[in-house]
């Protein structure tokens, strides 16, 4: 027997964890569910009593295992509420629908705890056709290509402003080298393997989860969690970098204990594919 394989794998059920999912708009916990796993604490007894009796075969008890994350483990995340939501618009039946829905379906449901990060790239690793990505266009090194996973960053763009609205804080990301119109000018963001990569971070006490939902045109990514902070845009500029344009996005977060701050995103925009800065 393999190490750490079960001596009764037909009988083993493995443990399901609580989870979180969205009905009418608000988070509900489904509990999880205990697993069975061998041996009970007289398996030994039971052994011993079939070898002297001359017995070949045992019947032994199974024990429970509980679940990684529990229903109580969930309510201490306090996710109770909207606050963040975001939905960009693309056409339909391209191949890179596909892939959109692709990567919404694998981050969907997607917890971060308090005080943690949520890297897309980890989550998600590289875009294989194994994993159900196709290929459609995406730009590397300020040229449009053909590659597997091409298109995601639809879906990167619509995280990166659920969480700038959500006040969450974005210390990992990369805006497009072409500006691409069904993006907001100045605050998207690209994703590609493995890097760049786009990271989310939970400074808040409560957790944050994922919800992603798609239409054959759109995606969408609500955030659910105790509001903590609000985001909004408050001024945006834009001035000259070489050939290119380096646009400045203000966004001012304002606290639930009435603090108010102010940071900001950049994104760079060559004028046409192959221009450098």
């Amino acid at each position: 027997m393999e190490p750490g394989a079960s001596p009764t794998p037909d009988a083993d059920q493995p443990a399901q964890d609580a989870t979180i999912r969205v009905e009418g708009g608000r988070p509900v916990i489904v509990p999880g569910v205990n697993g069975l796993r061998c041996c009970g604490p007289d398996t030994a007894r039971r052994i011993v009593d079939a070898l002297e009796e001359g017995d070949r075969s045992v019947a032994v008890a199974l024990r429970e295992v509980e679940p990684k994350r529990t229903s109580d483990d969930l309510r201490k995340l306090e996710i109770v509420e909207q606050v963040g939501t975001f939905t960009t618009k693309h056409p339909a039946k391209q191949p890179r629908v596909t892939n959109i829905h692709r990567i919404a379906d694998l981050v969907d449901g997607t917890i971060i705890g308090p005080g943690g990060r949520f890297s897309v790239n980890d989550k998600v690793g590289e875009r294989t056709t194994e994993k159900g990505f196709v290929v459609d266009h995406s730009i590397q090194d300020g040229i449009f290509v053909d590659a597997v996973g091409g298109g995601i960053s639809q879906f990167a763009t619509t995280l990166f402003n659920a969480a700038f609205f959500a006040g969450l804080e974005i210390p990992t990301y990369q805006s497009h080298s072409i500006y691409i119109s069904r993006y907001p000018y100045g605050r998207e963001a690209t994703l590609s393997w493995p890097k760049p990569d786009l990271v989310i971070a939970n400074p808040s006490p409560y957790g944050v989860l994922i919800d992603t939902s798609y239409t054959s045109t759109s995606v969408t990514v609500t955030l659910y969690s105790t509001r903590w902070a609000t985001g909004e845009q408050t001024a945006q500029t834009a001035a000259p970098v070489g050939q290119c344009t380096r646009v400045k996005t203000e966004r001012t977060r304002r606290f639930v204990d009435g603090t108010v701050k102010v940071d900001h995103v950049f994104a760079t925009y060559r004028p046409a594919e192959g221009v450098h800065c």
